[in-house]
């Protein structure tokens, strides 16, 4: 199976308003991805399953640039209060 990055980046990082937010958001986010899946480590054996629970964690770990929220709860607020939401993707 061959994998891509976007496939297994959280589905909903929100991005903040900041110029050059994206990037230091994409960067800091490559840093976590990287704590479950180092440089080193083949994606020959790593499943759909694993790459799902890694989202999962990611997108409930509490952030600084939201506040100590986390992504998820970010989203939910903003879909339930109808805000507009960018995503990175």
């Amino acid at each position: 199976m061959n994998w891509t990055w976007s496939a297994i980046l959280p589905s909903h990082t929100i991005v903040g308003s900041v110029p050059g937010g994206r990037c230091r958001a994409n960067e800091n986010l490559n840093g976590l991805v990287r704590q479950y899946f180092p440089k080193e480590m083949s994606f020959d054996w790593i499943t759909e399953q694993r790459v799902n629970e890694v989202v999962i964690i990611l997108n409930q770990r509490p952030r600084k640039r939201f506040g100590y929220r986390s992504p998820d709860e970010v989203f939910q607020n903003a879909t339930l209060n109808n805000q507009g939401v960018a995503f990175i993707t």
